[in-house]
């Protein structure tokens, strides 16, 4: 055997050392892959109800501006707290309702966050996303000079969330009318429905990938993914399509 990875063949090691590591290596990623599979099945043959997602995209793509951090962190706080009662172990001293108390470790988004950072229940960079969103909630609900408002959407933590509009330009099948300038508002509602729809993906499934002891981004986003992933990102798709396009109502802010 000699048909090795090329950091197997570059190793410093006897042909028979090398010809081991590489059929263990190939072992466990048919086995990994395999798990993958059933595990892409497993949420495949669930349903899985988009409306709640298409329903806050319609949002996102039409309301005026500055309501958006609202309506964004109000539904990542259902999509946490859903995630925390599926995920969260039964029982307990003094039973799972006083985790969700108004003193219990889950009662608000911020600490949703923390917890779902800090246990790794979901991607960290998109929780440290969702907390920009959720500081520009908290900026605005305590801004009552709309004069004041005037650079928030071009300054500030909305700004520094993952840039996807950047890749649209790069997708001419999806977004035929995409430009590489947009407006900074129209970017920032794009933001929104993406970090959005990657945490209705995520928070039903990521947690659920590591405890069956998977790569929980290599299941979700690999080569076995689940077709759920290209259900939500449709839905994403379509709503920052109506965002780009001149002639949509969303394209107005």
């Amino acid at each position: 055997m000699s048909n090795w990875d090329s950091d197997i063949a570059a190793m410093s090691l006897s042909e028979a050392e090398k010809n081991g590591l590489q059929v263990y290596r190939n072992y466990r990623k048919a086995f990994e892959a395999h798990a993958e599979k059933a595990f892409a099945k497993e949420l495949d043959d669930e349903k899985f109800d988009l409306r709640p997602l298409e329903q806050v995209g319609k949002h996102i793509a039409s309301e005026d501006v500055r309501f958006l951090p609202v309506i964004a962190c109000a539904y990542a706080d259902d999509q946490l707290n859903n995630m925390f009662k599926a995920e969260l172990a039964k029982g307990g001293p003094s039973g799972r309702k006083e985790f969700f108390g108004p003193f219990g470790p889950v009662s608000n988004l911020f600490n949703r966050i923390q917890l779902a950072y800090a246990f790794e229940m979901l991607s960290q960079d998109l929780m440290l996303d969702l907390d920009k969103i959720r500081q520009a909630r908290n900026d605005l609900s305590h801004t009552w000079d709309i004069s004041l408002l005037s650079d928030f959407f071009t300054k500030g933590p909305v700004t520094e969330v993952f840039p996807i509009d950047t890749l649209l330009s790069e997708r001419q099948d999806w977004f035929p009318s995409a430009r590489k300038s947009l407006e900074p508002l129209l970017v920032f509602r794009i933001r929104l429905i993406w970090i959005l729809a990657r945490l209705t993906y995520e928070a039903g499934c990521y947690a659920r990938a590591k405890k069956r002891r998977l790569n929980p981004v290599q299941a979700l986003y690999g080569q076995h993914h689940p077709k759920r992933l290209a259900d939500i990102a449709n839905i994403a798709g379509e709503e920052s399509r109506r965002i780009i396009s001149p002639q949509s109502p969303a394209s107005h802010t």
